[in-house]
């Protein structure tokens, strides 16, 4: 599986910018992927920088070539992540 570098730098080399971990973190929940303990979380149900939509698309575009998602993984609306709700129901 790709660090958080590689797919911070993969977003960066293509044009979107710098992304926050916490983002790519976000990210990778709303696709049910496994994450690692955050010891600088303030709370476990609540996100205080949710992923930014726009960003969002650029992430799971550099997870899908780094071999983290599948082609067709789109998997949680939109919505959830502008709600900072998590898909799980947490």
């Amino acid at each position: 599986m790709a660090t958080y570098k590689a797919i911070a730098a993969h977003v960066k080399k293509h044009g979107g910018g710098t992304v926050k971990t916490c983002w790519i973190a976000h990210v990778k929940e709303l696709n049910s992927l496994p994450l690692g303990d955050a010891p600088n979380r303030y709370d476990e149900n609540e996100r205080t920088n949710p992923c930014p939509d726009e960003k969002r698309s650029l992430i799971e575009d550099a997870m899908r070539r780094l071999g983290m998602l599948s082609a067709s993984a789109r998997l949680v609306p939109i919505l959830l992540l502008s709600s900072g709700r998590s898909p799980r129901g947490e």
